[in-house]
């Protein structure tokens, strides 16, 4: 605003007993028993002006605080929308909820395990929320659905046939349907070289993250149509995931998402197997680690824990997610695959130079690690080495530099 003229004078327009307006502040003029002195038309509108700029100012606040008091209550009845749709799709379990999972999970080609199925039943009850509340819904929002309840529902279905599964798994079939699954871990490759060119210069060029399941994996790329995955089932695109990870190294793991194999822990872990060194010596970690194991050191300690295992001086079986702990806590020592040229610890068990005395065997779903041979190993325990037999007793009463 200009200069009020009334400054010049240092009289306030409020002080003139002709004029109406209040003072600044919603202050009342104090104009009892003084003799105001009488201002000019310039001064009193150049005082009208200044108190219209305040009340505006004033009123544009007040509009702006109501404003967004509105936008703040129109999400949060928005917000409440959603929850209530939620609840809303949550009451019970409908039978024909089930089929229509079982049909979709069909059409995706993968087989209705029972984890699949309660996911796949989620994802339409988020799909049916959000068309209530109008708006885009998570399903992590929609309550959990009761596991047994699922099974239950299934086995009461006459067009649905319950198998059961290793591991205390199950799958759920349409009976008047013929199945047409893909497995995801097959390791057998039937996709055209073309589309894995495709697929290794896109990953190269984009620094993407993607979630670390495979399931929640492949639905992302679906979402994003990538022209190399054009016209592909769910399930396929699940089974091209897993070769991404196994076979191609396209892909990696990293902080728990799936990230480009050039920034995963996996090419890390790759580089240090060709190196034959241990992961701890690339890590930022401060406090010392455990000296690695070497060949001699890993397959005297590997035979200890077998015969600690068993009994009446017969080697036992160990399960294979125990072995590293079992270095560290036992012998002060960290089985490191990598530093024995291997990616997993798996591979590594079943290297030719465990050949001779261990081997793995399945119990179930879980890897567990067994003698060679039993007959073999009769009152005192000899170890078997590409040397020769040398005694585990005079290995462990060597020093750990001493060991081979």
């Amino acid at each position: 605003l200009p200069q009020p003229c009334w400054q010049a004078s240092g009289v306030p327009p409020w002080t003139d007993s002709s004029n109406p307006a209040r003072a600044p502040g919603g202050r009342q003029p104090m104009t009892s028993g003084l003799q105001q002195p009488h201002l000019g038309d310039a001064a009193a509108s150049s005082a009208a002006q200044w108190l219209q700029h305040g009340q505006l100012q004033q009123e544009a606040d007040q509009l702006r605080r109501l404003q967004q008091k509105h936008t703040k209550s129109r999400r949060c009845a928005a917000a409440q929308s959603c929850v209530e749709a939620a609840k809303a799709v949550a009451f019970g379990l409908r039978g024909y909820e089930v089929v229509e999972a079982v049909e979709s999970l069909y059409r995706d080609q993968l087989r209705p395990f029972g984890r699949i199925l309660i996911k796949r039943i989620r994802e339409q009850r988020a799909e049916e929320a959000a068309a209530r509340c109008g708006g885009p819904l998570d399903v992590e929002a929609i309550p959990l659905i009761d596991p047994g309840t699922v099974r239950k529902t299934c086995e009461s279905c006459a067009r649905l046939a319950v198998q059961p599964e290793p591991g205390k798994e199950y799958s759920v079939l349409l009976v008047d349907q013929v199945a047409n699954f893909v497995e995801p871990t097959c390791p057998v490759d039937v996709y055209p070289p073309q589309m894995w060119d495709a697929a290794a210069q896109y990953f190269e060029e984009k620094d993407v993250r993607l979630p670390g399941g495979r399931y929640a994996c492949a639905q992302a790329l679906v979402a994003m149509r990538l022209p190399f995955l054009q016209d592909r089932s769910l399930g396929e695109v699940c089974h091209i995931v897993q070769l991404s990870l196994t076979y191609h190294r396209l892909l990696g793991y990293r902080d728990g998402q799936m990230v480009p194999f050039g920034q995963s822990v996996d090419c890390v872990r790759a580089q240090c197997a060709v190196r034959q060194q241990p992961m701890s010596a690339v890590s930022k970690k401060a406090e010392p680690e455990l000296p690695a194991a070497t060949w001699g050191q890993a397959r005297a300690c590997m035979w200890r824990l077998l015969l600690d295992a068993g009994s009446r001086g017969r080697p036992g079986a160990v399960s294979s997610s125990n072995i590293k702990r079992l270095f560290r806590s036992r012998f002060g020592l960290d089985l490191s695959e990598t530093s024995l040229g291997h990616l997993r610890l798996h591979e590594l068990l079943q290297d030719r130079r465990f050949s001779d005395i261990i081997m793995l065997e399945m119990r179930g779903s879980t890897p567990l690690v067994k003698p060679r041979r039993q007959s073999c190993w009769e009152g005192e325990a000899w170890l078997p080495y590409t040397d020769g037999f040398v005694m585990f007793e005079q290995v462990a009463e060597a020093a750990p530099d001493g060991w081979s």
